[in-house]
């Protein structure tokens, strides 16, 4: 039988870790040419799933930082200028009730009791910490 490789990920003493080479266009935005962290799992399957969410994670900020570039080829004819983009992840904190509202209102119409009882239970779980970056 065949095995797949998962990207990313790489066994250190029975630890699993992320890896992943920074983009050479986007060197100049980090001190090492190679991202590495560890992913807090033993587990083979646990570990597939943090790498897996941690690439999409870079990618998306990485296509971030590749709109905010000021020689981006094309930047006039984006619908959403990169202005807006910096706006968007100014940092602005949010209390944890607003974040539960936002989160409600997008994702919990047409939803269950059950979805928002589990939400409400995160939410006096969670209720130590008062502000979330947004």
């Amino acid at each position: 039988m065949q095995t797949k490789r998962v990207l990313y990920r790489f066994d250190h003493g029975g630890h699993y870790h992320f890896s992943r080479r920074v983009p050479t266009d986007l060197l100049r935005n980090y001190s090492y040419p190679r991202v590495v962290q560890g992913l807090r799992t033993m587990s083979a399957a646990t570990a597939k799933t943090r790498a897996l969410v941690a690439a999409a994670k870079l990618d998306e900020y990485w296509s971030h930082l590749r709109m905010t570039d000021p020689n981006l080829i094309g930047k006039q004819l984006l619908k959403v200028q990169p202005t807006q983009l910096e706006q968007s992840y100014s940092g602005a904190a949010v209390t944890l009730q607003e974040a539960i509202e936002i989160y409600l209102s997008a994702k919990g119409k047409n939803k269950s009791k059950a979805f928002k009882a589990t939400v409400d239970r995160a939410r006096t779980f969670g209720s130590s910490s008062q502000n979330v970056s947004a």
